[in-house]
């Protein structure tokens, strides 16, 4: 269902966004490829928090984070009606060659989503720093050259935050809180490939938002999650996501995943297994071995 119009905003306050609208509108250089990239992360000391290992391992997603703190030095002011949520008034605004960039880069290191934003969460967590980008772009992105595996679809999000939590900070691995608002209530339907279920965006409380063609106050639906990036990788704490089942057979996995509405409470990655949080824990071997999972370019697919 479509969110609710509440008030038509003035021109300054789309102006008041910032970067969030330049940056969305300006940065449509074509992404330098991560390919071109990868071998430009020789300034180890720009980091905060991303590990030694995370470098070593995943040096696309490396030079991405890099190319994003150069670009973006400073924080900018984000609109009122996003105070309440994110407990902020500035954020790092990132625009649409940012979100290329992380897409090219989670495709040539071969990474699942829930790597590739525990990777980026980490860094800007340690910083203490809000970062946000629109909702809309992701998923043009997506739409125009990438399959996400298995992940939190985009489809009808309007914008999301990474935002620091002070309590949770000196607890190991903890990265950032995730915030994701979405324009309706939906059911999405994972290819059978990836998961026989489908699942329910937008099942948790309503927060305003601002729409970026039109500039009004409407009210969107909220997912939340914790995110963590230690021995532990992936979301907790869980919110605003609920399942079901598709017909006929479905496996154990299935039926304690997707039989309750708001049945899973967190998805982690421990030692390369996907282990589910729900009523039951299951665990789903060799997740970031296997590529349907994987982020990956739709013109590699298309070759195999």
């Amino acid at each position: 269902m479509r969110g609710r119009r509440s008030t038509i905003l003035a021109p300054y306050l789309l102006a008041s966004m910032g970067a969030a609208v330049a940056v969305g509108a300006t940065l449509v250089a074509p992404t330098p490829s991560a390919r071109a990239v990868a071998g430009e992360v020789d300034d180890d000391d720009l980091f905060v928090g991303l590990s030694w290992w995370d470098r070593t391992h995943y040096p696309a997603m490396t030079a991405h984070l890099k190319r994003c703190l150069r670009d973006h030095p400073e924080d900018a002011p984000i609109p009122e009606v996003y105070h309440d949520l994110v407990k902020r008034d500035r954020a790092f605004i990132l625009g649409r060659r940012e979100v290329e960039g992380f897409f090219d880069a989670a495709a040539e290191d071969g990474v699942t989503m829930l790597r590739g934003m525990a990777i980026v969460a980490s860094e800007f967590g340690a910083r203490d720093a809000v970062f946000t980008s629109s909702g809309r772009q992701v998923e043009e992105v997506i739409d125009a050259g990438y399959d996400i595996g298995l992940a939190l679809p985009a489809k009808h999000m309007v914008r999301y935050f990474y935002v620091p939590d002070a309590g949770l900070k000196s607890q190991a691995g903890f990265a950032s809180r995730f915030y994701a608002i979405f324009d309706r209530q939906y059911e999405h339907e994972f290819r059978e490939e990836v998961l026989d279920a489908n699942l329910e965006v937008g099942t948790g409380r309503e927060v305003p938002y601002i729409d970026e063609e039109t500039g009004s106050i409407e009210t969107g639906y909220l997912v939340e999650a914790t995110i963590w990036n230690g021995p532990e990788v992936g979301f907790k704490d869980v919110e605003g996501i609920g399942g079901t089942k598709r017909g006929g057979v479905v496996s154990w996995l299935q039926t304690i995943l997707f039989f309750l509405p708001d049945a899973i409470d967190g998805m982690v990655i421990v030692e390369g297994d996907l282990r589910v949080e729900a009523l039951l824990n299951q665990t789903v071997p060799d997740f970031e071995k296997r590529d349907v999972y994987r982020v990956r370019r739709l013109s590699e697919i298309a070759k195999d």
